[in-house]
């Protein structure tokens, strides 16, 4: 009797752990009102029809986890006004499995015809999309850029402050420049910009939640992904919950801006921009900072002369390599008094953090109370300059941003300066992208039709990060068709062997072009290696400039030398060996 019993429990189970992937639902398109739908039973995809926009939901709970998110190629987008939108459904079976595509079309006066495909799989949670055109004008078009999800809300009306964390989909050695100790695929800061695919995840409820998206499959197009918190959106309450922001400028994209009370905050000098390296990690509102020789002047203007404010402010500058000079700023505010002008120090003689090849400091930023006196001015400014007594090299001054709090409630951050990571991070609302980008493009002539054959994915399911990435991993493998194939031989990287860090160039150091890899395989051989193991020699290239050889497959781009960089050839083809045949 045991036995039947511990039969029948075991089946039991089993059928418990297997119906619910075997009975699910095939994929399925209908409209409803100005919608329309593509959904299987465990995810949803809803487009609007009137709107131009689209929510992704995971069946199990009746919000979204993407919301109002555009479609586009380049410049055109699927939420323009005068657009005409439709759609069309088809079968769809491929190396992923069967399903059905929902292909959106969105014609804007004037433009190309913009297609995009949405595709759901029978029995599987993922979203697989790819996006093209149809030049109906009379000139060439390169596409350039694919939004598959451009500006949606991610997990908006959630509350995340509880187990947050995001996984960046680097590979190769971008994340190497944050050095070894600086640099890890987790993070719980608020802004994550990888290349290929990023996780997010937290707790909400006692049930953990994610979103996993990126590149399914690459072919025409890198692929890149973002998630950020606005810093607007961050900053908008103090640590009392209180409503306080007054005015915000994301310097030098935003010059002016003013308040619900009426107060005015302008950029008056230092509206030069100046980008910065090493900005994956942070925030677009921190990637670039404002630029002035020798100032920076905001203006506050309008202010309650009888109310207390505080004056908010971040900067850093970010280089790629090497071990730069220190940047010492200081910060005063001017206004007038008694028929002249008075200047008061906020921050004097301050290092700027900086992120290079040698220090790996945070952006930083800080919140401190306006002297009251230059509040009853009702007009002062900001005036950011070089330090007393320095003598740098670089005469320009920084700031990202600024901004202006009510200061009658309390302040968010610390009254000194503080790393980012170190600050308070209330977690409130999040925007993400998934795009592909390519500096050259796909050029498509008058009349033609292109439809990238890169994938994207998207899913928005589950409640194991490590099983969503290893799903991920499963269905990239699939639609790539991979077969990884293990050597079992070393290889000689000419990069390394021509830098001259690690040998030189010159007699003793190898060549980083084509006559250079034949060379080095010479030495190889007559060493006698070969007797003991087979050897590669591989030809890297090495160019930044944005139409390189990297990407192409014929030996026209490997010949360019005007990709050449420092004083190397940088990983192309010469003579005599200029073709691959050879």
């Amino acid at each position: 009797m045991k036995v039947y019993t511990r039969l029948f429990i075991c089946f039991f189970v089993g059928l418990a752990i297997i119906a619910p992937l075997t009975a699910r639902q095939a994929p399925a398109v209908h409209q409803d009102g100005g919608k329309v739908v593509l959904k299987n039973d465990v995810v949803r995809f809803e487009f609007d029809l009137q709107r131009g926009t689209y929510a992704i939901f995971n069946q199990a709970d009746p919000r979204p986890v993407v919301a109002n998110a555009r479609l586009g190629i380049n410049q055109w987008f699927s939420d323009a006004a005068g657009v005409k939108r439709s759609w069309t459904k088809r079968k769809v079976i491929d190396d992923l499995g069967s399903g059905l595509a929902l292909d959106l079309s969105v014609k804007p006066d004037g433009a190309p015809e913009l297609l995009f495909s949405i595709t759901l799989y029978q029995g599987q949670s993922f979203i697989s999309a790819t996006g093209g055109l149809i030049n109906s004008g009379n000139d060439p078009v390169r596409v350039k850029d694919i939004h598959i999800l451009a500006d949606g809300a991610v997990y908006q009306d959630y509350d995340l402050s509880e187990g947050f964390a995001m996984i960046d989909g680097f590979n190769g050695g971008e994340p190497l420049e944050y050095g070894k100790r600086s640099y890890s695929p987790l993070t719980r800061v608020n802004a994550l910009k990888s290349r290929n695919n990023i996780l997010l995840t937290f707790s909400d409820d006692t049930r953990r939640r994610q979103l996993v998206m990126g590149g399914l499959s690459y072919h025409d197009f890198d692929k890149f992904a973002t998630i950020a918190q606005p810093r607007r959106t961050e900053l908008a309450k103090g640590a009392d919950g209180k409503s306080s922001l007054r005015c915000y400028l994301d310097l030098p994209s935003e010059q002016s801006d003013s308040g619900t009370d009426g107060e005015v905050i302008e950029l008056i000098k230092g509206k030069e921009s100046r980008r910065w390296e090493n900005h994956e990690f942070r925030c677009s509102e921190m990637a670039t900072s404002a630029k002035g020789k020798d100032e920076i002047i905001i203006e506050c203007r309008d202010l309650k002369k009888d109310q207390p404010y505080r004056l908010g402010f971040s900067w850093w500058h970010g280089l790629r390599h090497g071990n730069h000079a220190d940047l010492t700023q200081s910060v005063y505010v001017e206004f007038e008094q008694d028929g002249g002008k008075k200047k008061l120090p906020l921050v004097e003689s301050c290092i700027l953090p900086r992120f290079d090849g040698h220090r790996k400091k945070d952006v930083e930023q800080v919140e401190l109370l306006l002297p009251a006196e230059a509040i009853k001015a009702g007009k002062l400014r900001v005036i950011v300059e070089k330090a007393a007594g320095t003598d740098e090299k670089d005469q320009n001054v920084y700031l990202s941003e600024i901004w202006l709090r009510d200061g009658r409630g309390k302040a968010l951050l610390p009254s000194k300066l503080t790393s980012v990571a170190a600050s308070p991070r209330p977690r409130l609302a999040y925007t993400g992208q998934l795009f592909a980008s390519d500096p050259v493009g796909k050029r498509v002539d008058p009349g033609q039709r292109y439809v990238a054959p890169d994938l994207f994915y998207i899913d928005v399911t589950g409640a194991d990060p490590f099983d969503a990435l290893e799903r991920y991993a499963a269905h990239l493998r699939k639609a790539q068709n991979i077969k990884l194939s293990i050597y079992d031989f070393p290889t000689v990287c000419l990069w390394y062997a021509a830098d001259k860090r690690y040998g030189g160039i010159g007699k003793e150091g190898a060549n980083n072009t084509s006559l250079g890899a034949v060379e080095e395989a010479e030495v190889i051989a007559a060493s006698g290696f070969l007797k003991y193991s087979r050897a590669a020699v591989r030809l890297v290239p090495d160019s930044y400039m944005p139409d390189n050889q990297q990407g192409w497959w014929d030996d026209k781009h490997w010949q360019r030398d005007d990709t050449d960089r420092d004083t190397t050839q940088n990983g192309r083809y010469i003579k005599p060996y200029e073709t691959t045949e050879k």
